[in-house]
């Protein structure tokens, strides 16, 4: 297959395009149960070659061609189980879905085929579903486009391609229109919640447009495999799922490259932490993670656990109750946060609030024990320092409400730098929770030197930690802070 660019993406699986392959006898169907962005011409339009995401990227070097000819057959109806390996075609599109269909072998989609679904409809994949559409290098640098396509058959969207934990879904060059009225137009889960991602979508240039709910809906550590790249959603969401993909902590790391999204209800990623993160990575795809909960770095048992978080990345942290990124759960529970980010592409963690203020979530709590390997560098925490349930650590004020918090038995050598804290709630904006230091007051300054604090936010700055007499230097009860 031919790829050029992410460009050209946008045109091969665009909804005007999908529209034009997938209509018999010349009309169109205009079913989408959503509309394409800025510089198409709407789901129903003709032309797919527009300025939006409907249209023909600049900087593709060449023209883009159908590779498909006009379906002027009836078409197939299709219901039930394919029980025995089936081959599908652009001879016997479109493949007509009157009710849900369990694919229990391997479905082999052809290049061209195309397939409608009525109201509601759905593929169960418990063995594979394998679309192969293609883009080619024709001529003159022009691009022949032949995907396979998947669009609703009358005028209300369809239901989804639901992928069981023992299926496989393998996608190339492939869109779907209006979809989604069952969650998800792509609805895959995993074997299990704990433990690594369970890679069963692979997708390379692959659009979903006008999905009534989430694009992709990622249960019990689903995931994309490793080669996965080239995805586009748009026109996506709803006021309960306004989201293109929802994704379990856990499998963040398991998302394609290449990732756009375009006038969906709302352009973020939406992670669940339903279980402890024992090895992630979110990558820096161009949008938001909206973290929803507190997301904890922790082994189910074992190893230490760890959560990587690239340069760019932003993570809007939802309510104060139960918010925030605990790293590490205890004894044998040992996290590790790796948040390095650059001058020029810091990492921030924020507010999900639209009207974001000091205190919204809790922040990054490093739990006792502390284990080596920590970084966080060049990172941005703003909102943070909400209701933590820490008391009296280290010599700050007895509540221990911070923006960042590590609590350990011992010293700590320093791992925070290049960092800001603004518009910071709670009563310390660094807390140093640990005994028995020897140069307490020194520690504490060399955090101090080496971030950047909220001058408007809680007076104690960096609390200081015991001296090896496990005293506080003012041997009061008066706050001991830099």
């Amino acid at each position: 297959m031919f790829r050029r660019s992410l460009a050209l993406v946008f045109t091969l699986v665009s909804a005007p395009f999908l529209l034009t392959i997938a209509c018999v006898g010349g009309e169109a169907d205009d079913g989408t149960g959503g509309s394409s962005s800025s510089g198409g011409s709407g789901p129903g339009g003709a032309d797919p070659g527009g300025a939006g995401p409907g249209g023909v990227g600049s900087g593709s070097g060449g023209t883009e061609q159908s590779g498909c000819g006009e379906l002027t057959g009836e078409g197939t109806e299709v219901s039930g189980t394919i029980a025995e390996d089936t081959v599908w075609t652009p001879e016997g599109s479109p493949y007509i879905v009157t009710s849900d269909v369990s694919v229990d072998a391997e479905l082999l989609l052809e290049a061209c085929t195309v397939v409608r679904l009525d109201p509601g409809t759905r593929f169960f994949v418990n063995g594979s579903l394998v679309a192969r559409g293609t883009a080619e290098e024709g001529d003159g640098g022009d691009v022949v486009l032949s995907p396979v396509a998947f669009v609703p058959n009358t005028d209300a969207p369809w239901g989804s391609i639901d992928v069981q934990p023992e299926g496989f879904l393998d996608l190339e060059v492939t869109g779907f229109l209006g979809g989604g009225s069952q969650e998800a137009t792509i609805h895959a889960w995993g074997e299990d919640q704990y433990g690594l991602p369970h890679r069963n979508v692979r997708a390379l240039g692959v659009s979903i447009s006008g999905s009534q709910n989430y694009g992709v809906m990622l249960e019990t550590r689903a995931g994309f495999t490793e080669d996965s790249t080239d995805f586009v959603i748009d026109s996506s969401g709803s006021e309960e799922s306004p989201y293109p993909i929802y994704v379990e902590a856990g499998a963040v790391g398991a998302l394609p490259d290449m990732l756009t999204f375009d006038a969906n209800a709302v352009d973020e990623i939406l992670v669940i932490p339903f279980r402890p993160v024992e090895e992630d990575t979110f990558k820096n795809l161009g949008y938001p993670y909206r973290v929803s909960g507190q997301l904890t770095v922790a082994p189910e048992t074992g190893a230490v656990a760890t959560l990587t978080i690239e340069p760019g990345v932003t993570l809007r942290m939802e309510d104060s109750a139960g918010s925030g990124l605990e790293i590490g759960n205890g004894v044998d529970l040992e996290g590790r946060l790796i948040a390095v980010g650059t001058e020029a592409e810091p990492i921030r963690f924020e507010s999900a609030l639209d009207d974001p203020a000091p205190g919204d979530w809790l922040g990054l709590y490093f739990s006792e024990p502390v284990t080596t390997g920590n970084r966080v560098e060049y990172v941005e925490v703003a909102h943070a320092g909400a209701f933590s349930g820490a008391q009296s650590y280290g010599c700050g004020p007895i509540e221990n409400d911070a923006s960042i918090l590590i609590l350990n038995p011992e010293p700590v050598a320093p791992f925070i730098e290049n960092t800001t804290i603004e518009s910071a709630g709670g009563d310390t904006q660094i807390l140093l929770g640990w005994d028995y230091d020897g140069d307490a007051a020194g520690s504490a300054q060399t955090i101090l030197d080496a971030n950047t604090f909220d001058d408007a936010g809680p007076e104690c700055r960096v609390s200081l930690p015991q001296d090896e007499t496990s005293q506080c230097p003012g041997l009061d009860d008066q706050p001991d802070c830099l």
